[in-house]
């Protein structure tokens, strides 16, 4: 499909294209960028870095994440690969390097790259983990739904819902005949971009299907199924 469609595959790179190269940096800065200094080596870990750079997927895109794992055992070897030749390689060059001061100086270039993109320590990512007001809202509403009523909710929301009759994974709505009382969606969960599209059009289609919003608050949607109309038959005098 990317050779069918190469201009497609061309504007999925460019989408979050400063995360992107935020990425990159993150990936390869802590070991001074040696592994791009063995491009044909490190092309064995091209499809690994393709598949997060022609992403729109936000999670591909940080080293936070477990997505990095298939990526980075390439960029350390190649790097060490590079380290031992710089190593072996310069004090032949015909400059005077000293081969103790030489390691000395390598290991705290490394030292200081590791510093300088390693970032904050871990212990600060714990702030992503704490209850923002937005996160609080969310319970609230969650909190106040009776646990009878079928709800069709988006995934992350989905297992604070649970222990009910029906429950369904927005856009399911469950049988016709028997469709969810509530709809509930948080649009600050969206992560990606084609889903955020695909959400986007399903809640169009909501009214449609007779449901009416009854909520709608710093991204959080609530809407109830309301009653089909009744049809009242009229005489024939009258």
């Amino acid at each position: 499909a990317p050779l069918l469609n190469p201009a497609a595959l061309l504007e999925s790179l460019a989408i979050h294209g400063g995360r992107k190269l935020r990425y990159v940096v993150e990936v390869f800065g802590p070991l001074a960028f040696l592994s791009l200094l063995s491009p044909f080596r490190l092309g064995l870990g091209l499809p690994f870095l393709a598949e997060h750079l022609f992403t729109d997927m936000r999670l591909m895109t940080t080293i936070r994440t477990h997505h990095t794992a298939d990526l980075l055992p390439f960029v350390f070897f190649f790097a060490l690969w590079v380290l031992s030749h710089l190593l072996r390689w310069l004090p032949r060059s015909g400059k005077t390097w000293a081969p103790d001061k030489l390691a000395h100086a390598v290991a705290a270039l490394l030292l200081a790259t590791c510093f300088l993109f390693h970032g904050w320590s871990e212990a600060f990512h714990l702030r992503y983990h704490s209850i923002s007001p937005h996160h609080a809202r969310l319970h609230a509403v969650l909190a106040a739904i009776p646990p009878e009523a079928s709800v069709s909710a988006q995934t992350p929301i989905s297992p604070h819902l649970s222990y009910r009759k029906a429950l369904y994974h927005f856009p399911d709505l469950g049988p016709a005949e028997d469709q969810a009382e509530l709809v509930i969606l948080d649009t600050a969960l969206i992560e990606r971009d084609t889903v955020r599209k695909g959400i986007a059009q399903a809640v169009a289609a909501l009214p449609a299907k007779g449901y009416g919003k009854i909520l709608d608050e710093d991204g959080i949607l609530v809407f109830d199924k309301q009653p089909a109309p009744s049809r009242t038959r009229v005489g024939a005098g009258g």
